[in-house]
């Protein structure tokens, strides 16, 4: 039961700080949040980029396939990372 009222007290709480919260405050909290997502998925797909990079000039030393497979890898990169854009 207490957990029951700690949770309701919690929940009154956040309530109490939406409503003193103005919008533009809200959107540019969200705003932010979204920005640091952002920056968070470009830097990954840079790090994915870089590591493709390297194991293409890897497969690419071996002769035969080992470069078409790194060119092919660098495309399904690109391709997914506009479907995730798109939101798709």
């Amino acid at each position: 039961m207490q957990a029951l009222q700690d949770e309701a007290e919690r929940q009154a709480a956040e309530v109490a700080r939406l409503h003193a919260t103005t919008p533009p405050q809200l959107y540019a909290k969200d705003l932010d949040a979204f920005e640091a997502a952002l920056a968070e998925r470009d830097a990954e797909t840079a790090r994915e980029a870089d590591l493709l990079v390297v194991q293409q000039k890897r497969a690419g030393r071996g002769g035969g396939a080992g470069g078409k497979v790194g060119l092919i890898a660098l495309f399904l990169l690109f391709f997914f990372t506009l479907r995730c854009c798109k939101g798709g």
